[in-house]
């Protein structure tokens, strides 16, 4: 179920419901490189689905604007961060304590210019660190708010200009390897990083509503 509200929640940006997906999968793959137990790297996948969450708390023209934020909608935005760990706070979640270091934690930078708390380098848990590299990736690729749609190789050179300031240093490297043998392994890495949408009752259900909803006299 807290899965489903992230997934729903998300939907207000990505009405496709797979960008949560991608980030999870990104997340996962970087910590097996790093040595992750399987166990240990699916439980980030899942907490890196859930990193949004708080945005539930964001009112909808804000989250789904497609202009430039007023400071004050800036503000509200960024408050997603705290209300996300609070949410997870009151589940019984397994692995609780590792989705609520995600939520809280995921957009800190490593020059410490990052927020909601303003810390940096190995101040920031590991986890959100693996994550906000994923995430900045998958939004990149995905594309943003009045910027354009990167290609992977356009994607990781950004990444790759944020190491040292945005992103741990070391993890970028790893993470820049691993998604270029991916890209050269796989026909459709989309399709490959939002594999376990495909598994999701949720997920199949929405599909299902969305094909209906676009057939004449819907």
């Amino acid at each position: 179920m807290v899965e489903r509200l992230a997934i729903t929640t998300a939907m207000r940006e990505d009405p496709s419901g797979l960008r949560l997906f991608r980030v999870g999968r990104l997340s996962r793959l970087l910590a097996q490189e790093l040595g992750w137990s399987d166990p240990d790297a699916e439980a980030l996948e899942v907490a890196a689905r859930l990193h949004d969450i708080g945005k539930i708390s964001v009112a909808d023209d804000i989250v789904s604007s497609r202009r430039p934020l007023m400071a004050d909608e800036v503000q509200s935005m960024r408050g997603h961060c705290h209300a996300g760990a609070d949410l997870l706070r009151q589940t019984e979640l397994e692995n609780a304590r590792l989705a609520i270091d995600v939520a809280a934690y995921h957009h800190e930078a490593w020059d410490g210019s990052g927020y909601p708390h303003g810390i940096g380098g190995t101040a920031i848990p590991l986890a959100a660190r693996i994550v906000a590299i994923a995430d900045a990736f998958a939004e990149m690729t995905a594309g943003r708010p009045h910027e354009p749609r990167l290609g992977a190789e356009e994607a990781l050179a950004q990444l790759q200009k944020g190491a040292g300031s945005l992103h741990d240093p070391l993890l970028v490297p790893q993470f820049v390897a691993m998604v270029r043998r991916l890209v050269a392994s796989v026909d459709d890495l989309d399709g490959y990083l939002a594999e376990a949408a495909d598994r999701s009752p949720f997920m199949q259900v929405h599909r299902q509503l969305a094909q209906r909803l676009a057939e004449p006299g819907h």
